[in-house]
């Protein structure tokens, strides 16, 4: 079986990443078309019904540009100048599974050490920057879902709460453990295990916004890493990501001001 996972970089040729980085426009645009939008519901069959926000929609468009993005295998297509998808089967006939293809996209995000040191500062404030350490502490500690684990629960939220607080979070271990649960998310929400008036309430679109708001990360991550092997200075298009996500208007309902004051989100230099 093919080992996407692997480490085995080498310096890709200069032509090659012009190549890549020119041929995967239409998928930053995509990206940033994406995050964009703001998602509203009404119920047309009542008049008294007013537009409520609705991250579930949101989070779905984000996780499908992120699936677009993981199907590619980016080491091999700036090795080879050209964008290699994966295929549906290894080599052995084996399928390739969506797991392994995020990972794979994760391990080229941090294949380069002086990369992801000075990303990470980027990736904590693309996750914070719409909600405070007090919210997002109280959406992580109501994280509780029938069909996960409860193991694997916890394993996520102390994971969560060592990438923002500083202790060691920030490598590709930690980032996969944090997209496979989003991934079992991803499936409730597919599958229909929840409601339409289920994924209205308050406490579930907090943390899908939480969700969406890690996605972006690692998606802006790739893109950035992109830009880092193109020599792009000060990674152009991030500062475009903050804007985007600025301009966003937040739900007063989903605010969690009142949360208790657990830990403190490290200094985002501290790594530097």
């Amino acid at each position: 079986m093919t080992d996407y996972t692997k480490n085995t970089r080498q310096p890709y040729k200069a032509d090659y990443i012009k190549n890549i980085v020119n041929n995967s426009e239409n998928l930053r645009q995509i990206f940033f078309d994406t995050i964009r939008l703001q998602h509203a519901i009404k119920y047309s069959d009542n008049s008294h019904s007013e537009w409520k926000e609705y991250n579930p929609t949101h989070f779905m468009y984000i996780y499908f540009i992120f699936n677009s993005l993981y199907s590619i295998k980016w080491a091999d297509s700036l090795n080879s100048g050209k964008i290699k998808p994966f295929e549906a089967k290894d080599k052995s006939g084996k399928p390739i599974y969506e797991s392994t293809k995020y990972n794979n996209l994760i391990d080229f995000c941090f294949e380069d050490p002086d990369f992801h040191k000075t990303f990470r500062s980027k990736f904590i404030e693309i996750i914070t920057l719409n909600q405070n350490a007090k919210e997002i502490q109280k959406t992580i500690d109501s994280i509780d879902i029938v069909n996960i684990k409860q193991t694997d629960i916890e394993t996520l939220k102390k994971t969560i709460k060592n990438l923002l607080s500083n202790k060691n979070g920030f490598k590709a271990s930690t980032i996969k453990k944090i997209f496979r649960f989003i991934s079992e998310i991803r499936n409730n929400i597919f599958h229909g295990t929840k409601t339409l008036d289920d994924m209205l309430r308050v406490e579930h679109q907090r943390k899908l916004f939480l969700y969406s708001h890690f996605i972006i990360a690692i998606n802006q991550m790739l893109f950035s890493y992109l830009d880092y092997l193109y020599k792009k200075p000060h990674y152009h298009d991030y500062n475009y990501l903050i804007k985007i996500l600025n301009t966003r208007k937040r739900n007063a309902d989903l605010l969690n001001e009142d949360s208790k004051y657990k830990y403190d989100i490290s200094s985002l230099d501290e790594d530097l």
